[in-house]
């Protein structure tokens, strides 16, 4: 075998720590970059949080607005309000029960999870405290008669029994109902559920309708999760002549750089301390600078979106149009995993509501004209044929495909039942009324 040397040129993308910081602040959502940012303002002292946002130093273009009054919940302080378990302390205190069963009702408390039903078995109980299952169960009931309604059962039917039982609710079928058929309930099967006990119909639908407007999950109402609330990354406003598209400010801290350990750094004899400040100061202002450039990509990212979007920014949510990354990111002259990175968790505030970025890429389908239509206008539609269905005999998805296919879209049963699923919408059974 012989050996040989050869030279041959090859090229290779090397990232640097600077660019994967910068895709990285790229592909932050909104919250996890303003956390990003608090942790870089501990660790450089160069980086200021301006407790004013007009003092930030973004050009006059990317600001639209500050919070209104009328949006004080975003500020409001959660924590302090009301859980499950203080609220049951305090009708239990006064209730003047007998020490034995007030720390068995405080036991029970303790016991329920975040939906109200009772964790712990009763037998559990009687072991941990040694008392009898009488006066367990004694105190089940109180806590059961309690509000909300439906607190401390051991399965949903029992939860909406304790409900029909504190409204006073002596309907024999409707009792019947919650504890032998709610999974035919679910299922629509209406019909077989009139045969079985021998009525029409509209009496079985009379009492669904009453089981509906209980609450399965009565603890839910005293969550202990902080609400999550999202705040735009853009803006899209249609003032009737235009559409305008704003970078929203108040989605990230506003930043400037502190200037006094400029002055320091450009003052300081010390080679080690100015070694240091200028390390801090050139990462500030690679910071800085890859945040204001992801809100240029941002904006012209959306910006070519929402141009392709024009029928969506006129008329709404049903003229979404189809598009691809691909295409867009040809029109920009980026790659591909840039628009990824852009849309990925941004979020857009239209007259039609919140939208995230990557609901406006959507897939197409050929019309028996050749033209496209998304698959978002195709949801839409079949939204729009349930709406407006006759509730006592909803169409089947064969027939809303012929429907459309009569529009002329070209579309089959198992692509309206897949839209459908995605739409949440009930099956046909399960969408009659009687």
């Amino acid at each position: 075998m012989e050996l040989a040397l050869t030279s041959a040129q090859h090229q290779k993308l090397s990232i640097t720590p600077q660019l994967r910081q910068s895709m990285e602040i790229l592909h932050m959502s909104s919250l996890d970059l303003s956390e990003y940012i608090r942790e870089h303002t501990a660790d450089n002292p160069f980086i200021e949080i301006n407790a004013d946002p007009y003092k930030a130093k973004f050009g006059p273009s990317m600001k639209y607005r500050s919070l209104s009054p009328n949006e004080w919940w975003l500020n409001r302080n959660h924590k302090t309000e009301s859980t499950l378990e203080s609220a049951l302390l305090e009708q239990v205190k006064y209730l003047n029960l007998d020490k034995v069963t007030f720390e068995l009702c405080t036991l029970v408390i303790g016991s329920l999870d975040e939906r109200g039903y009772l964790l712990q078995q009763k037998e559990w109980i009687v072991e941990r405290l040694g008392v009898s299952i009488e006066q367990v169960n004694h105190a089940v009931q109180i806590i059961q008669s309690l509000e909300p309604y439906g607190l401390a059962a051991s399965s949903l039917e029992e939860c909406l029994l304790i409900q029909l039982d504190q409204l006073g609710d002596t309907d024999t079928l409707i009792r019947d109902l919650v504890r032998y058929d709610l999974m035919s309930i679910a299922k629509g099967k209406i019909q077989q559920l009139a045969k079985k006990y021998a009525t029409d119909a509209a009496d079985i639908q009379q009492r669904i309708d009453r089981i509906s407007k209980l609450n399965p999950k009565p603890g839910s109402i005293f969550s202990n999760e902080n609400p999550h609330y999202i705040i735009p990354d853009l803006v899209l406003k249609n003032t009737g002549h235009t559409i305008q598209l704003f970078i929203e400010e108040q989605s990230l801290p506003q930043l400037s750089l502190n200037t006094y350990y400029l002055d320091m750094m450009k003052q300081n004899d010390s080679k080690e301390v100015s070694g240091y400040l200028k390390k801090r100061w050139q990462a500030a202002k690679w910071v800085m600078q890859c945040i204001d450039q992801r809100k240029m990509t941002l904006l012209r990212v959306a910006g070519v979106i929402f141009e392709r979007q024009s029928e969506f920014c006129r008329k709404g949510p049903s003229f979404i149009q189809s598009i691809s990354m691909k295409q867009v990111a040809d029109m920009l002259d980026i790659h591909e995993s840039t628009v990824s990175r852009s849309v990925n968790n941004k979020y857009v505030m239209t007259p039609w509501g919140l939208y995230e970025l990557k609901h406006f890429f959507t897939s197409s389908i050929k019309q028996s004209d050749g033209e496209s239509v998304s698959a978002v206008q195709m949801k839409e539609r079949i939204r729009e044929i349930i709406r407006q269905e006759n509730k006592s005999a909803p169409l089947s998805d064969q027939k809303i495909a012929e429907y459309l296919q009569k529009e002329g879209l070209t579309i089959s049963r198992r692509t309206v039942t897949k839209y459908r699923e995605d739409l949440n919408i009930l099956s046909t059974a399960q969408r009659k009324k009687y």
